[in-house]
């Protein structure tokens, strides 16, 4: 019995799920909610091997050298791809996978958009 609850315990223990910190991805969650219900609101977007929990992406080594601070990672590209962590979260993208590009053309219809979405507003506060 004592022998079967220290297997158990050992397991348990050393899961690979341990060293994964579900208020990092929480936070991620509250912080990107484009990332809502999409690809990266997983914990890929900082442990890109299935499984192996302490690997941890370029994103996530970023995180954790900002201090746990996502505001201080928005400007930076961790995967060194030409676009930003928040413009590759924004179109869906891994921010940690160079390969995992943003679609150009569907950015700059998205840029327009808010664009004119401004413009509405700037004009309804001058009336």
């Amino acid at each position: 019995m004592r022998v079967l609850f220290a297997a158990g315990l050992i397991i348990v223990l050393f899961s690979p799920t341990l060293f994964a910190l579900p208020k990092y991805l929480e936070a991620f969650k509250k912080n990107y909610l484009e990332a809502a219900g999409t690809k990266l609101a997983d914990c890929a977007i900082c442990h890109p091997v299935k499984g192996k929990m302490k690997e941890q992406s370029l994103f996530a080594q970023d995180f954790k050298k900002a201090g746990h601070d996502f505001a201080k990672i928005v400007g930076l590209d961790s995967d060194k791809d030409r676009f930003t962590n928040f413009e590759e979260i924004v179109a869906v993208t891994f921010p940690q996978d160079k390969t995992d590009l943003p679609d150009i053309p569907a950015m700059v219809k998205q840029i327009k958009e808010l664009e004119r979405e401004v413009d509405g507003l700037k004009a309804k506060l001058k009336k």
